[in-house]
């Protein structure tokens, strides 16, 4: 069958489809948490840094305030590089395992077209000017532009490796640094990328930089620094004399230079790059850029969006953006404003502004929290570890203050629940079972010293009960379902999950909305779903969910799940269909806890705390260009929204001139599947509602050809 020849020129500005304060929002860290990969700095107050969910973050003045954009022109995958010829045109690269992309500005970042989609994710891009650049990334995929982006032009690198870095000094000197572990290489070429060749076997490389012609440096892994004079002839090999990945490398002139590292270092050069002075800024954080405009104003950007920036050289770093060093993994609110969320790094945050803002209610060195759990609006549970030890706290004014329970077991506890004011369950390692009849002033130890560890609890009366976890079977985890009918004085297994080779379930939360029916969920999408109180359990697993780390109904019809892919997912019918969500995240989310049917609250990895009052839902804001009333005047074909979607998503299209249109949808084998028009249209804009209830999920292509325009895009159904 005759397959189809993709390029893909796409002219959709991030206006054509922006969000207010709808969908799901960043609230903590400020102003946003997805990891920033790179910066561009234009001038002492202007600079433009890029990262994780297609996040575009701009400021101009000085870190002061942010302009953000995530899934900026409809790219929803990491950014990895970015690169200005000036104050207006540039391009950010980025991608992932299926498919990477090109997206250029000339506005100077506020508004950016999606140029270019390739099939694995690129990681670095370099412009020498407005014409003729060059893109870099995994699989060793080299391509080179001479028309500012328009069209690009595979070149042949010699490798299958990672390619991170390029820098090309005119139109025919150029390098690129790549590798993986221990084996890293650079490649060189003095005919614009005609030919490459390997110029030298390092440490594999991540940033290459260029002062002038003649004088660059190289950094990577194990601390390797390497500098040339004579215009990359020869390369001098130096370290910063620790064994941490160097990430980023820059030079304010032949002397001064930073690079910066992995556990918040900075290093810095005062003679070229021969000897460095190590600095560290939040031990916790991976820094994966630096950039300077002159020698005064610098910005290091890495993990969780932190963002600092000096105005001395570096004498002093203030921070500009993003939180602490902590993955959040429980959250629960008592009313609108006041909540709790808890993580990894001994803290428990509180707020009482809905969570706009967030404060530290509770503060000890190796304290873990697993689940929060509040009876009512004053008195509350945190289960979790202190250090070795079995941890429980206790408050009874809101989670203002949190007193520890005494325990007296090891291992940490991951889930708590309370059927009333006295009596509650909390489960953890070593199959650690305890229970309370007296609001936790005795914990008795039900069970231990088994092969289980228990991930989840939950109890509908003083008598029947179920806990899910695992044990271990061979090489494999094997996770089953028990439950008890004495308060837990006993327990048999009622459930055990099921694998097909490497497809396996897992029993990870669980959750009732009433006192029959309930739900199981974990990962590859496993979701069991009983509506006798727990009698019977039915499949409902969905792969397309992922692996499923919570799940929270309003009724029995309205809920949520979240997963460790970043994702979140709502069902309106119980849980036989679930719609994805914008989530605004690349983190893995822990947690997700709804007030009612619109306010709800998701936390996750790097310190994330997102938030809708919307249920999730987002509207799409229409670009004047698009307006119904008036003659476009470009032909564009519009990212379709929702997207994923299931069943139905619209389709936009317009056309400054009556012409005859085709929009056909293709798999990724290039066989048509359906044609949505195949007539003359008008001048103006279209709308078409496409209905894929009978296809399967996963990508599909919609291609436009009206007159001699013609663009193809990816769309994803997802189940």
């Amino acid at each position: 069958m005759k397959r189809m020849c993709i390029v893909l020129v796409v002219l959709l500005t991030l206006a054509s489809l922006s969000v207010a304060q709808d969908g799901w929002f960043w609230q903590y860290p400020n102003p946003q948490g997805n990891t920033l990969e790179d910066i561009a700095v234009f001038d002492e107050n202007t600079a433009v840094a890029v990262g994780g969910f297609g996040t575009i973050m701009r400021t101009n003045n000085a870190g002061n305030a942010w302009d953000i954009q995530h899934n900026a022109a409809g790219f929803s995958k990491r950014l990895y590089d970015v690169d200005f010829i000036d104050a207006n045109t540039g391009w950010a690269v980025g991608g992932d395992w299926n498919g990477g992309a090109v997206l250029r500005t000339d506005d100077g970042g506020a508004n950016w077209t999606h140029q270019y989609d390739t099939p694995d994710a690129l990681i670095g891009v370099d412009f020498i000017d407005a014409n003729s650049g060059w893109a870099v990334g995994e699989e060793g995929m080299i391509y080179k532009t001479n028309n500012g982006g328009n069209a690009w032009t595979p070149q042949t690198s010699g490798t299958d490796e990672m390619l991170t870095t390029v820098c090309f000094t005119d139109a025919n000197h150029g390098w690129i640094g790549g590798g993986s572990w221990s084996d890293g290489f650079v490649l060189v070429t003095d005919d614009g990328g005609d030919h490459w060749t390997t110029q030298m076997e390092c440490e594999p490389i991540n940033s290459i930089y260029f002062l002038d012609p003649n004088t660059g440096w190289m950094c990577g892994d194990d601390g390797a620094v390497y500098k040339t004079t004579d215009g990359g002839e020869n390369w001098d090999t130096y370290a910063t004399g620790d064994s941490y990945e160097c990430y980023s490398i820059y030079f304010t002139n032949a002397n001064n230079g930073w690079t910066v590292s992995d556990y918040g270092y900075l290093y810095h050069s005062t003679d070229g790059g021969m000897n460095w002075t190590r600095e560290q800024h939040e031990s916790g954080i991976y820094w994966n850029a630096v950039s300077f405009f002159g020698a005064n104003h610098g910005w290091i950007v890495g993990d969780g969006g932190k963002v600092i920036h000096t105005q001395d050289g570096g004498t002093n770093w203030d921070s500009k953006a993003g939180g602490t060093d902590e993955d959040f993994e429980t959250v629960a609110f008592v009313n609108a404003n006041t909540g709790c969320a808890g993580g990894d790094d001994g803290h428990i945050f509180r707020t009482t502004d809905g969570g706009t803002t967030w404060s530290v209610a509770y503060d000890r060195e190796w304290w873990y929290s697993s689940a929060l759990f509040f009876i009512d609006n004053t008195v509350g549970y945190c289960a979790g570890a202190q250090f070795l030890a079995s941890g429980i706290l206790y408050t009874n004014d809101g989670g203002e203050s949190w007193q520890p329970q005494e325990t007296n077991e090891v291992g940490t506890l991951f889930d708590i629940y309370f059927i009333n004011n006295l009596t509650g369950w909390a489960v953890g390692e070593s199959s650690l079972i305890l229970k309370t009849t007296s609001a936790g002033q005795i914990w008795t130890t039900m069970m231990k010293d088994r092969e289980f560890e228990w991930l989840s609890v939950w109890f509908k009366n003083a008598n029947r009960g179920w806990v899910t976890g695992w044990y271990s079977s061979g090489w494999q985890m094997q996770y089953v379902l028990y439950t008890t009918d004495n308060g837990g004085d006993s327990w048999s297994q009622q459930l055990e999950a099921q694998s097909q080779g490497w497809i396996q379930e897992s029993f990870d939360d669980i959750f009732f909305v009433t006192q029959d029916v309930g739900w199981i969920v974990g990962m590859n999408g496993t979701m069991y779903k009983t509506t006798d109180g727990g009698v019977n359990w039915e499949n409902k697993n969905n792969n397309a969910l992922g692996e499923i780390e919570s799940i929270y109904f309003i009724d029995e019809n309205v809920g949520y799940i979240a997963n460790f892919d970043s994702e979140i997912f709502r069902t309106d019918n119980g849980g036989d269909t679930w719609t994805p969500q914008i989530s605004n995240t690349d983190s893995p989310i822990g947690d997700i806890f709804f007030i009612d049917y619109n306010t709800g609250w998701a936390v996750g990895w790097n310190n994330t705390v997102l938030k809708t009052t919307t249920g999730g839902a987002v509207t799409p804001v229409i670009d004047d260009r698009l307006s119904e009333t008036s003659v476009p005047d470009m032909f564009l074909l519009s990212q379709n929204f929702p997207n994923p979607f299931n069943p139905e998503t619209t389709i936009r299209f317009s056309l400054p001139q009556a012409c005859r249109v085709s929009l056909r949808v293709y798999n990724l084998l290039g066989e048509e599947v359906e044609t949505l028009v195949q007539e003359e249209r008008p001048a103006g804009v279209h709308a078409i509602t496409w209905n894929a209830a009978h296809l399967n999920s996963g990508i599909y292509l919609y291609k436009l050809d009206a007159g001699e325009f013609s663009e193809t895009k990816k769309l994803i159904v997802q189940r």
